[in-house]
């Protein structure tokens, strides 16, 4: 008897929203008979959820857990130590990296599936996956198409029904759903339509007609991996670094015809929206963007036409194909001639050099030894890059210790200020409130003995037992740190937090809005849209300013963005240095020259893109 190959899933997902998607759609879509049913009729099957310890339970209890289980093999990994805020490409490709490694040298021995919890597959799809492994292919590659959550998700979840009901949806289905839903960001990405544009492309569409659509995708999903070699660590994403660095010179087979396989990929109707715009872009411009990041293997998958139709392949199909391959073959022509590196990608760097500083902060406020062993820490990378950082910082300083050579010293200055008198100056207790990184935490580090961080959503819920430093009873001064997309729960926030401050406390608050330098929308209706009534809340607000503008925001941006890129991507240290600071030090001071290098504020919100306001409590009636 011949033995089966084996194969394991890798699903992650963490979180109460991501996993009851799971449960709801992505899972039954998966017991659809041409999937796993039909994979593990053919293949010895093992079903990995990575997620956090806390979830295991609430999936071992679902009914999707036990409807698995009756074709595959379950284990759980737990990631909790993974899991970075604002950091899910990394969080991604760490955890399934764990579910690789985990299996040392035997890796090369079975072939890994990967799973997102937001995507559906089509009926048939993992019978078309199983061919393909018998086929002897090491690596099949596939697109996922994009529609918009909130229009699609309550009739999936209806058609799946509940306990051991099966999502049931052909590949022809699925397409036409996702046509008629297109998520905006898909939309964007449509050459053949004036309206819109993504200023991050990494797909290009064209309509055939109303049921078809041709595609050319520089970033493939790797849906199916065997490893032809046994690596030890990843250095870079995984929909950069899986394929070449676990199957060198493996041919790459591509599953390009919907019917052959479909996954629908939902998303809600604000993912990416800031990284639209109005218009559509030159190709020139669409170039140098797609030059900045993409690799050889990138480019390679671009040139591949991809097939999506809900119906008959119309005649008109050849004709669009023909378009769309001298437009790709066009952009390829005005791309820099060397792609980025597989390893240490520009973007990886960033994205080490985030969580490093993440993971390093969370160590410190918690007491404990930085574990960055799950980032897999390059430390000859990590220490020749921020070189030209830490010459920046020696001359911008540090909030609150910064002058006006630091890119955000406009924005902090208020709250920096404030901070730095009461922590210098009074002897109690600071609240400090938010749920990210700021830049204000290594500087309330240093007095951590009287101050205690707090996530907003603690508060929210209710749970306020041990927020406030031993030995009292309320916080001379608390500090939340919003950004605009959290500015929807500042009202049940303050009211949570009126019941646990003292009578003489004072409240102070910073709303951000961090993609100013990308979104066309201006700060003051985003406020406006969110912010709700304040009067309720038990605070009189005792002052309000206002800071920044779009206009310096997007010019510090692309001045930092140009200069860091390339001094993350090569150039010697000193030269990166040097274009680094020369480009930083010329632009910040034109920049905070003017908005006022006296620390000028306002109380117009007219162009503004972040708003500080002082409060305390109402006195008794």
């Amino acid at each position: 008897m011949v033995e089966k190959q084996k194969v394991q899933f890798l699903a992650v997902m963490w979180g109460k929203k991501y996993i009851d998607f799971f449960v709801d759609v992505s899972g039954p879509a998966l017991l659809a008979p041409g999937n796993l049913p039909a994979m593990a009729s053919a293949l010895d099957s093992r079903f990995v959820f990575l997620t956090k310890e806390s979830d295991i339970a609430y999936l071992k209890k679902s009914a999707i857990y036990e409807r698995i289980k009756a074709y595959a093999d379950i284990d759980f990994i737990a990631i909790d130590d993974l899991i970075i805020p604002g950091l899910m490409s990394y969080t991604l490709t760490h955890a399934y990296g764990r579910g690789i490694l985990v299996h040392g040298a035997d890796m090369v021995n079975r072939h890994f599936v990967f799973m997102n919890a937001d995507f559906v597959f089509a009926d048939g799809t993992l019978k078309t996956l199983s061919l393909r492994i018998a086929a002897g292919y090491d690596v099949v590659m596939a697109p996922s198409l994009r529609c918009t959550q909130e229009e699609t998700f309550g009739s999936l979840r209806d058609a799946a029904g509940q306990g051991d009901a099966t999502l049931i949806l052909t590949p022809r289905d699925a397409v036409d759903l996702t046509l008629r839903h297109l998520h905006p960001t898909a939309i964007a990405n449509i050459v053949n339509q004036p309206f819109t544009n993504s200023l991050v492309a990494n797909q290009f569409l064209w309509r055939v007609d109303h049921t078809t659509m041709v595609a050319h995708f520089y970033l493939l999903f790797m849906l199916c991996i065997k490893p032809t070699r046994v690596v030890e660590s990843f250095h870079g994403f995984c929909d950069y670094v899986f394929v070449p660095e676990l199957c060198p010179g493996s041919a790459i087979n591509i599953i390009d015809d919907s019917d052959d396989g479909f996954i629908l990929e939902m998303q809600s109707r604000d993912q990416e929206l800031k990284t639209l715009a109005l218009g559509k872009r030159d190709q020139e411009s669409i170039a140098r963007q797609l030059s900045e990041w993409t690799t050889k293997e990138h480019r390679e998958y671009a040139l591949r036409p991809i097939l999506f139709h809900a119906g008959d392949v119309p005649v008109a199909v050849e004709a669009v194909r023909q378009e769309s391959q001298r437009y790709m073959e066009s952009i390829h022509a005005l791309l820099r001639p060397t792609p980025q590196p597989v390893r240490h990608h520009p973007y990886w760097v960033g994205a080490m050099h985030a969580a490093t500083r993440y993971l390093t902060a969370q160590a410190r406020w918690s007491e404990t030894a930085a574990d960055t062993s799950g980032a897999d820490v390059d430390r000859e990378l990590m220490e020749s890059v921020p070189f030209a950082r830490r010459l920046f910082r020696m001359l911008a300083g540090s909030p609150p210790h910064a002058t006006p050579l630091h890119f955000d010293w406009l924005e902090f200055r208020p709250v920096g200020d404030t901070l730095r008198d009461f922590l210098e100056t009074e002897t109690g207790p600071l609240l400090f409130v938010t749920s990210g990184q700021t830049r204000f935490d290594l500087y309330l580090l240093t007095h951590k003995d009287r101050c205690r961080r707090v996530d907003p959503a603690a508060l929210i819920s209710g749970r306020t037992d041990g927020v406030m430093p031993d030995g009292n009873s309320g916080a001379g001064l608390c500090y939340c740190y919003l950004t605009v997309g959290e500015l929807s729960r500042i009202r049940p926030l303050l009211m949570a937090l009126n019941a646990i401050l003292g009578g003489e406390s004072r409240l102070l608050v910073s709303v951000i809005d961090e993609y100013a330098d990308i979104d066309d929308e201006a700060f003051e209706r985003k406020v406006l849209r969110e912010i709700g009534d304040l009067s309720q809340t038990g605070f009189d607000i005792e002052w309000i300013t206002y800071i920044g503008s779009s206009w310096r925001r997007r010019l510090r941006s692309r001045i930092y963005k140009h200069a860091d890129r390339y001094a993350l991507s090569g150039g010697g240290v000193f030269s990166a240095s040097v274009a680094m600071l020369g480009g930083l030090f010329l632009g910040m001071v034109l920049s905070n020259l003017a908005g006022g290098i006296f620390g000028k504020t306002r109380r117009s919100p007219e162009g503004a893109t972040s708003l500080v306001f002082k409060a305390v409590p109402k006195a008794p009636l």
